[in-house]
């Protein structure tokens, strides 16, 4: 155990099922639980996260976060005697005490000078990896039905947070472009610069509980939050991994999700409205949306237009499409060479009532701009023959958006 906890762990103080021996007792049967100990533990409130990973040599490795401080593998050394436990960390915080165990699922440990009882729970599992790919949850604030957000864990430790919370009449982006880190079943996030100094603490962490295949939609994992001042303390996430079905289906747009907006402060125009990236946000460009009433139709699988009416006119971009997973690439070069591919991800609901387009910048931006270069070629403000004035437009928008996270929400 890294830290003291600041309360009791009321549910588990009778500890019903352990298998227990008083210290006062020396007739008690002793069981050597050295071999019991291995693996990974975490211990989880409201306050305090840790993960302890316990070796057969009897060195431990202790991550976590209490109050905001945050220590990550800090080493130390176990020592089993009978039901005694003496946990030495090389930063001096040091515990010692009894402690009982239910082998491959929890221990408890009670501090001899506090009285205070600890229980960590056992990982059978390293979530790191199943933790990586897109969330969506469409209650994690509210009860609202409304409610739409969408959660990205990449690979490279990176993530990014996008969606609508009806309750507040607003779009998120408070947790966007946080990294994070995976010990167990515990991950714990780190908070930009930007928000810390919105107020937001600059670690937190979560319990990660995961159901494969836990709704017939696919996968879900529940995040139960620490340090936490939301009305709920556990949300649950559906992992976004069904095959698209998209031959003959059409789509309206319905909303923009906008969040982790940077960019420049310069004046651009699209479809007559004017607006800047440094101050752009999701109600801005669902405005635009609406405006040139947008929508979307797969006359087959491997094909996709999108259209919108602008002045009068049609405005009708199709080009192929590869699809693999939800990830979808929009061959808009092999449509014509002066455009550039697309590589978002998609998602239906299990009746393909709602179809769902989340980019990230580079997505966003080529999409933006392909669009925009379809709007000028159309009114005949740009010669797409021209691919030096073509190049012209990309690089410009390029240099104007920094970082975006975009979601189309539609509707069949």
């Amino acid at each position: 155990m890294k830290k003291y906890f600041k309360f009791m762990i009321l549910a588990l103080v009778a500890m019903c099922g352990f298998a227990s021996c008083s210290e006062e007792h020396d007739d008690c049967i002793h069981v050597d639980h050295s071999a019991d100990l291995v693996g990974t533990w975490t211990c989880f409130t409201s306050n305090y996260a840790e993960a302890l990973v316990i070796s057969a040599d009897g060195t431990a490795i202790s991550t976590g976060v209490e109050d905001g401080e945050y220590w990550e593998n800090v080493r130390g050394t176990i020592k089993v005697e009978n039901n005694k436990m003496t946990m030495t960390f090389e930063d001096n915080d040091n515990y010692e005490g009894s402690f009982d165990i239910i082998p491959g699922q929890a221990f408890s440990l009670v501090d001899r000078k506090t009285g205070l009882r600890f229980t960590y729970n056992y990982c059978a599992n390293d979530l790191a990896d199943e933790i990586v790919g897109m969330w969506v949850c469409t209650n994690a604030f509210t009860a609202a039905e409304n409610d739409m957000l969408i959660q990205n864990f990449n690979e490279d430790g990176t993530s990014a947070f996008t969606g609508y919370v009806s309750e507040v009449n607003d779009f998120v982006s408070e947790v966007s472009g946080k990294t994070y880190k995976v010990f167990g079943d515990l991950v714990i996030s780190i908070i930009p610069d930007v928000d810390v100094a919105q107020g937001l603490s600059r670690y937190t962490a979560m319990r990660l509980t995961y159901a494969p295949n836990g709704t017939e939609y696919g996968d879900i994992m529940t995040f139960t939050h620490y340090l936490t001042d939301r009305k709920k303390n556990s949300d649950a996430w559906l992992r976004i991994k069904q095959s698209l079905d998209l031959a003959g289906q059409k789509y309206d747009y319905i909303k923009t999700y906008v969040s982790n907006v940077k960019g420049s402060e310069k004046e651009h125009e699209f479809a007559g409205h004017k607006f800047s990236f440094a101050t752009l946000n999701g109600e801005e460009m669902d405005k635009m949306m609406k405006n040139i009433l947008f929508n979307v139709e797969f006359p087959a699988a491997d094909t996709i237009s999108y259209n919108c009416y602008y002045d009068g006119h049609l405005v009708e971009t199709k080009a192929p499409i590869a699809v693999e997973g939800n990830q979808m690439t929009i061959l808009m070069s092999k449509r014509n060479p002066v455009y550039r591919d697309v590589v978002l991800y998609a998602f239906q609901d299990v009746d393909n009532s709602q179809f769902h387009m989340y980019m990230s910048t580079s997505a966003f931006t080529n999409f933006f701009t392909n669009m925009s270069v379809a709007m000028l070629a159309q009114r005949g403000q740009l010669d797409i023959t021209k691919q030096e004035l073509v190049d012209e437009l990309y690089q410009r928008l390029d240099a104007a958006i920094e970082s975006i996270n975009v979601s189309f929400v539609m509707s069949k």
